[in-house]
């Protein structure tokens, strides 16, 4: 082995333009470069000093078998070549980028500054490679550029360089490169960390650090930008480097933590929040075996738990000084991302914790988790990386999967950049159901047997429990209640037809809508009195309404003009065969095909063409929809509403804030029936807060808002119909968030949002448990 001579021409940028050359030179005697390398080599081997740093983290060391448990979840083997397989993950913001055992790296996600090194600036949800890259042994990502450090140890990066973050002399302003370009001037580097803007190396001897220096985060004293790396020359003895945003650590071989740069946020640790270049020991941190860094926070392992200080990713206050928090194990590894933090264990558990608005826990669930919890999916997963508001995982045999928010197609899954799959579920234990309905978070069904299920959200007692419970996450019948035929629901309270024709009502009660006294809540269901000879009814938010066998229609609760009371006749109907209601309107079909609506109209939900000056003003008695004459089904939404016509056509009118009509237009508000477009062949329909699905043969199309889903597609929205699951739908029902489905067989299949259990799956969460990675 020859000896290893490091000679470098290192160039500082002035923010200015300037630049001054400083000469540095690095010469070993060929005995002692020979030990070095020895010794770093067998270190790596075993589990010793230098470790290579991701910037969600996470301590990747491409190529060494970590500890795993001998089992990892099924599906998540190797499928593909030796060479193939996936051996190392790095995080950025939004984008991700996984390391083949072969050298070459997989990228995925937000490519807006070329992160992803394909040539291009265009995201991507679906994994490509990166352009002539076949040699990497270690990855890493920081906000808008990648590295990568190769077989003899130099480093190429790409994406963002108006730092100089990719280390190649050039870095300006709106800078980047989109295929990878060799680090000036750096060579013998045994590990990587990147951080928002800049970039750090650990040779056999030294560190180094490039890029963005404004506020010291490079540890050489000055505050100058570098474009080609400078010497950290007071961070001695390192064993592991991290990056933040604007901030860097390194973990000493005592234990110690040394931090420099940015400190806004208290990332530092030492106690105060001003920014310093020199670096400095972290207060109360000793023996730590793992750092990680992500934005402005750094967590270490130490003393069986995990301390963290920085920006608190719950309350966004700075934490100048480390907390600690207790794991059920001695924790190995910790991995930070922008809103969560895991921790692993030597055998391989996983246990996480923080926010989780978009399932980024892996636990199916969106609800916060304060102490460690852990995350029986990720079992056996042998790496994380963690990202702002999602994260990945590596299993032992080489598989990926990742979950959370979906931002510029970071989960990787091949859907459309921004968009999660989100697919109809079977709701466990129902298979008979001759009627259902949905409301804010919540779902009801009534089987064959006359019996009623109810699952979801129980705020308002609307499961008719007798509030035992806050939610149930699959299906619970109801006590006292036998021979039901029809369901309705209103956003938070339920109402039942039994075969009798009498009425029963539970939940949400503030305007006597769900019983004939006022109460908060009914948490049983509870007769109506007054009403005999029933056989539909349709809620809204604060009224409920009975479709009788006559033909004719009685309300209570909260009436049009303000007026309170229990059941009234609503004059000027008759023939009625079907009945529905929105927030604060009403509207029945005719068995002739015309509709007649009333209640507030000021979005024009009652849909008989009002003027601009009449919308204000409810609608006392029932009014015909204008040119409609030949409806053979029909729904409302909170503030719009929709028919079917004779030969599957469908139309809509009301509020179209939100595209809830379907139309392709773009007027708010419709006060008559508007097409919806490119609908044929439907023959139901239903209709939610701010979402609309028709169905007909083995057909649902959905448009209006879907962000949780509940179009059944993965685009977050759509103005038109967009084609949803493949289902023989007999009814359906549209809540909040959430639809519902029953289908001809008599099975209930729901999707969308179940951050309350109301897909009834058992599980929460659309589709936020790990998925597999196309291509990985």
């Amino acid at each position: 082995m020859g000896s290893i001579v490091s000679v470098m021409s290192t160039q500082r940028a002035c923010p200015w333009g300037c630049f001054t050359f400083l000469p540095l030179a690095l010469v070993l005697p060929r005995v002692l470069a020979i030990v070095v390398v020895v010794v770093v080599v067998v270190v790596s081997v075993f589990g010793g000093v230098v470790v290579g740093c991701t910037w969600s983290g996470g301590t990747t060391r491409p190529g060494q078998a970590r500890p795993v448990s001998p089992e990892f979840p099924p599906g998540q083997g190797d499928a593909s070549s030796t060479s193939s397989r996936v051996i190392g993950l790095a995080a950025g913001v939004t984008h991700v980028c996984a390391l083949r055992q072969s050298g070459q790296v997989m990228c995925w996600g937000s490519n807006d500054s070329a992160q992803l090194g394909d040539g291009s600036t265009t995201s991507r949800s679906r994994v490509g490679a990166v352009e002539g890259l076949v040699d990497a042994v270690e990855i890493v990502a920081g906000d808008g550029h990648t590295c990568a450090r190769k077989r003899d140890g130099t480093v190429a990066c790409w994406g963002a360089n108006d730092f100089g973050q990719l280390g190649d002399g050039r870095g300006r302003a709106g800078a980047y490169r989109a295929k990878p370009t060799g680090v000036a001037a750096l060579r013998g580097v045994v590990a990587l960390a990147a951080g928002g803007r800049h970039t750090c190396a650990i040779t056999s001897s030294k560190t180094f650090c490039w890029g963005d220096n404004r506020v010291g985060q490079l540890g050489n004293r000055d505050r100058q930008v570098w474009l080609t790396p400078v010497a950290v020359r007071a961070a001695t003895g390192v064993a592991q480097l991290v990056a933040g945003g604007a901030h860097t650590c390194a973990r000493r071989r005592d234990g110690t933590v040394l931090c420099w740069g940015g400190n806004r946020w208290g990332q530092l640790g030492d106690g105060t929040r001003r920014a310093h270049e020199r670096p400095a020991r972290v207060r109360d941190i000793v023996g730590a075996g793992d750092v990680a860094a992500f934005g402005e926070r750094t967590c270490a392992t130490h003393r069986g738990g995990v301390s963290c200080w920085g920006r608190d990713p719950d309350t966004r206050e700075a934490r100048p000084k480390s907390v600690f928090t207790k794991l059920p194990w001695a924790p190995a590894q910790v991995f930070v991302g922008g809103t969560h933090t895991c921790a692993r264990s030597r055998d391989a558990q996983i246990a996480c914790w923080g926010r989780n608005d978009q399932g980024q826990l892996a636990n199916g669930e969106r609800t916060p988790v304060a102490a460690p919890l852990v995350a029986s999916a990720l079992s056996g997963a042998r790496e994380l990386a963690l990202t702002d508001r999602a994260a990945c995982a590596l299993w032992a045999g080489g598989a990926v999967r990742c979950w959370g928010g979906d931002a510029d197609g970071v989960l990787g899954n091949g859907a459309a950049p921004g968009k999660l799959p989100h697919k109809a579920v079977a709701v466990l234990g129902v298979e008979d159901a001759v009627s259902v309905a949905s409301g804010n978070a919540f779902s009801c069904a009534a089987r064959r047997t006359g019996e009623v299920v109810c699952w979801g959200s129980n705020r308002r007692g609307q499961l008719g429990d007798g509030g035992r419970s806050k939610l149930h996450r699959t299906p619970r019948g109801l006590k006292g209640l036998a021979h039901v035929v029809r369901l309705a629901a209103g956003p938070e309270h339920v109402c039942a037809v039994d075969r009798g024709g009498e009425v029963w009502c539970w939940g949400h009660n503030s305007s006597g809508q769900a019983g004939r006294s006022k109460k908060n809540k009914i948490l049983v269901p509870t007769r109506i009195h007054g009403i005999r000879g029933a056989k539909d009814v349709a809620l809204g938010d604060a009224h409920s309404c009975a479709l009788l066998r006559a033909g004719d229609v009685s309300c209570w609760g909260n009436r049009p003009g303000g007026s309170r009371g229990g059941p009234k006749r609503v004059g000027g109907l008759a023939g009625i065969v079907e009945l529905s209601a929105g927030s604060r309107h009403t509207c029945a079909r005719s068995g002739s095909g015309s509709i007649l609506c009333w209640g507030e109209n000021e979005r024009g939900q009652i849909g008989h063409g009002a003027g601009a000056a009449e919308l204000h003003t409810p609608v006392q008695r029932p009014r015909a929809v204008a040119r409609l004459t030949d409806a053979v089904a029909l729904a409302c939404g909170v503030g719009h509403s929709c028919a079917v016509r004779r030969g599957g056509k469908v139309v809509c009118w009301g509020e179209n804030s939100d595209k809830q009509l379907g139309s392709g237009t773009q007027s708010h508000v419709w006060t008559t029936p508007v097409p919806v477009r490119g609908l044929l062949g439907m023959t139901g329909v239903g209709a939610g807060r701010d979402h609309t699905c028709a169905f007909g043969g083995e057909r649902v199309a959905c448009w209006g808002v879907g962000d949780a889903g509940e179009l059944g597609v993965p685009e977050p929205a759509a103005e038109t119909p967009a084609q949803g699951p493949r289902l023989r739908v007999a009814e359906l029902a549209a809540g909040r968030d959430h639809t519902c489905a029953r289908l001809r067989a008599g099975a209930v299949r729901c999707w969308g949002d179940n951050r309350h259990g109301q897909l009834g799956t058992g599980a929460r969460g659309p589709q936020l448990t790990p998925a597999r990675v196309p291509g990985l």
